[in-house]
């Protein structure tokens, strides 16, 4: 989808949208500028419970869409999202976004990547896997346009690139985390990294099973045992070279199916279990954002990949397993693999790359799914100014996270009578908490770690279809944050 600005309308328009904010007191300019019958559009405001207000003004048809511009990011974006898809069946492929009435810079930098992230993500197909099309979205064409009408065009222009990837970007994150697992396996994952590595210009570096075995990731071996592919090792390096700047590692969950192993999950929802690589498809699509708008900073991305999967050969409960840092653990639930892999990851990333700042994202508990549902992410954190960081980004992006603790009066619940480390409590509660403490135990030589545990919110409900699908949670969020080392190192 091309995007252009300009400060004044098109010669030709047939679709124009037009965003109404709180603060609109004075619409005499919009009214008399589209035609609108006054009465009709008075009512249309007074009325909370009614979102779109449409009216034909010779051959465009206008669409007023009641915004708050003081929401976070996403709120907004999705709203726009959702109004994109209403109308993606519409017989034009240009579009307008006509800002001419808001008068703030900056309400209009705001409102504009909303609008044009919504309307990339607008055209996600999760259905493109059934043998007859019933998706068309007239964005999907490639000669498709928005024109962002503004009287700040041309300080909004030199931003549409970032704007364009971000957008691009969480699409990604969504479409691998609503691909079905046979359609994304181990080998496909490594394809897809490799041909990302291409198209952004990082280096890449995949670890076969061989190279896992030799290097002494233990864990990630263990929760592979049962799987019909062998596991692998990630990892994508951003701006490297650059060793004057801050070195930001993301390490995210790649389990592309999670049966539970031995200790097998109920089957009411074991079919949305390829939704347990959300973690990674968050810092992939993170690191393509970050490289396509050239952020000053340097980026390390650690991704481990398997499934958890049953066969005889599968690690089983009471089995003690090693660690690339050496510790030993005593696995009491095989269905607490998330956190074998990260430990390895994370114990590899510290050793050989000593990162300022580290943050492993992962659909890890359902313990932080039951404690704060599908708005918030679970934020655990070793550093002050870290968790400040995340909050605050949480808050103005709308991927919000809520700090959780990381106490040492829960540390015996990773008590072990055989093992270094248990991988479980077996308590029914604060198992978020445990998870936390888990990973913190590998986590070396860096001040800034954070670990976010986003199992509640990485699948929910949304337009795109009846059963919950994935919301790319994670992207915006770490983009920001990157972007916020940057500017301040």
């Amino acid at each position: 989808m091309n995007v252009h600005f300009s400060d004044h309308f098109p010669s030709e328009v047939t679709l124009c949208f037009v965003p109404i904010g709180n603060d609109d007191q004075d619409l005499t300019v919009l009214l008399e500028r589209f035609g609108i019958n006054s009465t009709n559009f008075s009512e249309f405001l007074s009325k909370k419970t009614t979102r779109e207000f449409t009216t034909v003004t010779g051959s465009v048809l206008y669409v007023f869409l009641k915004t708050d511009a003081s929401e976070a990011f996403v709120p907004v974006m999705q709203k726009f999202r959702k109004a994109a898809r209403n109308y993606k069946d519409f017989p034009t492929k240009s579009w307008v976004l006509s800002l001419l009435h808001i008068q703030s810079s900056d309400t209009c930098e705001k409102l504009a990547q909303a609008f044009i992230h919504g309307l990339i993500t607008s055209t996600q197909n999760i259905g493109k896997n059934k043998t007859i099309i019933d998706f068309e979205h007239s964005l999907c064409e490639k000669d498709a346009s928005l024109t962002v009408v503004s009287a700040y065009s041309e300080q909004l222009k030199s931003k549409t690139e970032e704007f364009k990837n971000l957008a691009k970007a969480h699409l990604t994150a969504m479409n691998l985390g609503n691909a079905p697992s046979n359609k994304k396996d181990v080998n496909y994952m490594a394809a897809y990294c490799e041909v990302l590595a291409r198209k952004t210009g990082v280096e890449i570096e995949i670890f076969h099973k061989e190279r896992l075995e030799i290097e002494g990731f233990r864990a990630l071996l263990a929760v592979n045992r049962g799987s019909e592919y062998p596991a692998k090792f990630i990892l994508l390096k951003y701006n490297m070279s650059a060793t004057d700047r801050p070195l930001v590692a993301l390490v995210g969950k790649g389990v592309l199916f999670d049966t539970g192993g031995i200790n097998l999950k109920p089957s009411d929802n074991l079919f949305l279990m390829k939704s347990d690589m959300c973690g990674a498809a968050a810092v992939l699509s993170a690191i393509e954002a970050v490289a396509h708008s050239k952020l000053n900073i340097r980026l390390l991305v650690a991704v481990p990949l398997t499934d958890n999967a049953i066969d005889a050969k599968s690690t089983k409960p009471g089995d003690v397993i090693g660690s690339y840092n050496g510790k030993t653990i005593e696995v009491i639930d095989t269905d607490a693999e998330g956190r074998l892999c990260l430990a390895d990851a994370i114990s590899y990333v510290c050793r050989n790359y000593s990162p300022d700042y580290l943050i492993d994202i992962a659909t890890l508990t359902g313990s932080a799914a039951r404690a704060l549902g599908q708005h918030y992410a679970a934020l655990f954190s070793n550093s002050d100014e870290l968790t400040a960081s995340l909050l605050q980004i949480g808050k103005n992006t709308g991927e919000k996270v809520w700090p959780m603790p990381l106490d040492e009066d829960y540390r015996e619940d990773l008590h072990s009578d055989i093992a270094d480390l248990a991988n479980y409590s077996n308590k029914p509660t604060a198992g978020a908490i445990s998870a936390a403490l888990f990973l913190q135990e590998f986590v070396e030589k860096t001040r800034h770690w954070a670990h976010i545990d986003i199992a509640g919110t990485a699948y929910t409900s949304s337009e795109f279809g009846k059963q919950r699908n994935a919301s790319g949670f994670g992207v915006v969020l770490l983009y920001h944050l990157i972007k916020n080392i940057s500017e301040n190192a």
